[in-house]
């Protein structure tokens, strides 16, 4: 499969795309996950626990640049526990810089395809806004995907993923 297709798939013939989770553990925070492969989709799963630091659980992808300037917005096809989260799209080199993102708030229990508009996404450091404009510029050199979840809700965790896709 090449990396430059329009859809990235979360199955176990995906080559380019290596999915590790991360924690607040990083931080001194007490929260866990984990990632499970099945035949169609990825798992990724675990529990938010309360701590001073900050509570959050991110499933991170490994560096694969793209170039997603052509692009209108990303299709996501998720099943939840009913969770908010945030997609985010990295352009800096570190991944504790500011990001792109755009929260999601899906329907729990059902698989669902959502479309997320490159005009919904905002400028986004440590799971706050900090910036409502986003410089198209950005999307031409993405390094890495992340699902980031770090709402108050102290309690486990589910989010099933399909697929990404990007739609012009």
């Amino acid at each position: 499969m090449n990396y430059d297709t329009d859809t990235i798939l979360f199955n176990d013939s995906e080559l380019f795309y290596d999915w590790k989770p991360y924690t607040d553990q990083v931080t001194g925070g007490l929260s866990t996950a984990d990632v499970q492969q099945h035949d169609n989709y990825a798992s990724f799963h675990g529990k938010i626990k309360p701590t001073s630091v900050g509570s959050w659980a991110s499933l991170r992808s490994n560096k694969v640049e793209r170039d997603l300037s052509a692009i209108k917005g990303v299709e996501l096809k998720i099943r939840t526990d009913g969770r908010p989260f945030t997609f985010e799209m990295e352009f800096n080199p570190a991944w504790q810089d500011v990001k792109v993102g755009c929260k999601v708030y899906p329907k729990a229990s059902m698989w669902s395809v959502i479309k997320l508009p490159l005009s919904h996404f905002e400028m986004i450091h440590l799971n706050n806004v900090v910036g409502n404009y986003v410089n198209d510029a950005v999307f031409s050199n993405i390094k890495r995907f992340n699902f980031f979840i770090a709402e108050k809700i102290k309690a486990d965790f589910r989010l099933d993923i399909c697929h990404i896709k990007f739609y012009s």
